[in-house]
């Protein structure tokens, strides 16, 4: 059946269908948009620049504790580097991640040596977050470990934080828990936790709305022994190099 519309009203019916088929376009690509975006909405707790990338799982089955071992081959921990130590390592190191851009140790290498160094030493805040995401796009749990060291680094303790809970909700990978650790005495300067989990390196505990510091942690299932450390009041970069601007302790 043909619908008559008289001739005087035919502009009007055209400009109302064209409004409708405009307003449904428009609606269809926001809806577009939400679906698109919605991985970065699902983060929540971390703003667009510091998370720009989606939500991605685990595709390496490797933990943080044999990763963080593997990078001692390349930066080793009992040196105190200078300026000119510093440019050689950064060299060898950037030349070895072109060579093996999905290695997780050397990206992690990097991470360390630039969120360590000094500017003046070759070390840039920025491309230690670029070699963050390399690590992210590899293993969003090590990637995320890698994004709270670098602002831990760099006493943006917010943005650690909010990296430390990004790593929550990251795929339990099979063969793996998650672990919690507990402290509840009054720590002022903050309190941190160390073992076989995380080769023996300092993790921060957060303070929830209780009041109670807590830590959730990504381990293998235990069979054997496992141990882990809580270390009290532990004050940063405790230990200072006199002379010519240099760094220690990764």
């Amino acid at each position: 059946m043909k619908i008559f519309i008289p001739k005087p009203l035919r502009p009007i019916a055209i400009g109302v269908t064209l409004c409708a088929i405009l307003l449904f376009t428009a609606s269809w690509h926001y809806k577009t948009n939400v679906t698109s975006t919605s991985a970065y909405a699902f983060f929540g707790v971390a703003d667009a620049i510091d998370n720009p990338f989606p939500v991605v799982t685990s595709n390496i089955m490797t933990t943080f504790a044999v990763v963080d071992a593997e990078t001692e081959a390349y930066i080793p921990t009992n040196k105190v580097y200078n300026r000119y130590d510093a440019l050689a390592l950064r060299a060898s190191l950037e030349q070895q991640q072109t060579a093996n851009q999905q290695s997780l140790a050397i990206n992690l290498a990097l991470v360390k040596f630039h969120a360590n160094a000094p500017n003046f030493s070759g070390g840039f805040k920025g491309e230690a977050l670029r070699y963050a995401a390399n690590i992210y796009r590899l293993n969003s749990y090590i990637g995320c470990l890698a994004y709270e060291y670098i602002y831990e680094k760099s006493y943006e303790l917010n943005k650690a934080e909010k990296w430390y809970k990004n790593s929550l909700i990251c795929h339990l990978q099979d063969g793996m828990e998650w672990i919690e650790v507990n402290y509840t005495a009054r720590a002022p300067f903050g309190v941190a936790v160390t073992g076989n989990f995380n080769n023996g390196k300092l993790q921060p505990l957060y303070e929830n709305v209780w009041g109670q510091l807590k830590r959730r942690i990504m381990v293998p299932k235990c069979v054997g022994e496992c141990y882990y450390t809580l270390i009290p009041n532990y004050l940063r970069d405790a230990k200072k190099v006199k002379g010519e601007p240099a760094f220690e302790n990764w």
